[in-house]
């Protein structure tokens, strides 16, 4: 088994820079995701699956995935083990198909395909994300904290304080990001200077 690793601006450059967004197998097997590296979308569609497998982070450094490098996040398998399993008594179509490895933050895709391509594309969140749009943002020039917020999102924040306040006692809320969780704060980074904090937390005190 040789692991190779795929080298694309498509893809990912550790195993945390890239988020599954989706993935459908309705006309092949189609995964859209976000590369936070350089905030860009893409859509990788696979022809012809006879498998494919989605692992949690638990069991994504399990058996031959302990193998692999800690940087990228996009990889083929040559000689592949799996392959073989799926076709013992067919060596014609182990040269048809190429094993694929994708690491996401909290996911491990195998892929068993004839064929992949990338695509870039636009942000399929956008739509939901822009139901509402709460951020915290540290400026890195100027060390600031900035909020961003639509109309929704203040209502969001107004909602966690308004809890705070009927608490005859000193307590805390969170306010999380996706990553950590949660779904009160957006993922979309509204500045370009900013630095995206993914957890906040609001202390009320007597």
């Amino acid at each position: 088994m040789q692991i190779v690793k795929i080298e694309l601006p498509s893809s990912g450059e550790d195993r945390r820079d890239c988020e599954l967004i989706s993935l459908s197998n309705e006309k092949g097997l189609t995964i859209v995701y976000h590369k936070d590296s350089d905030n860009s979308y893409w859509m990788v569609k696979c022809e012809v699956i006879p498998a494919y497998k989605v692992l949690g982070e638990d069991f994504s450094t399990i058996g031959y995935l302990s193998e692999f490098p800690k940087d990228g996040a996009f990889f083929e398998i040559s000689d592949s083990p799996w392959i073989k399993e799926l076709f013992p008594d067919k060596d014609l179509h182990i040269n048809d198909y190429k094993h694929y490895v994708f690491f996401f933050y909290d996911d491990c895709i195998e892929i068993i395909a004839k064929k992949i391509t990338f695509e870039i594309t636009e942000n399929h969140n956008k739509q939901k994300e822009r139901e509402h749009v709460l951020t915290f943002e540290l400026d890195n020039k100027t060390k600031e904290l900035e909020i961003h917020a639509n109309e929704e999102g203040l209502k969001i924040l107004k909602e966690k304080i308004s809890f705070l306040l009927k608490i005859q006692k000193p307590i805390h809320s969170h306010l999380l990001s996706k990553n950590r969780g949660g779904e009160e704060l957006t993922s979309q980074k509204q500045s370009s200077q900013s630095e995206m904090i993914q957890s906040v937390k609001i202390f009320k005190w007597n």
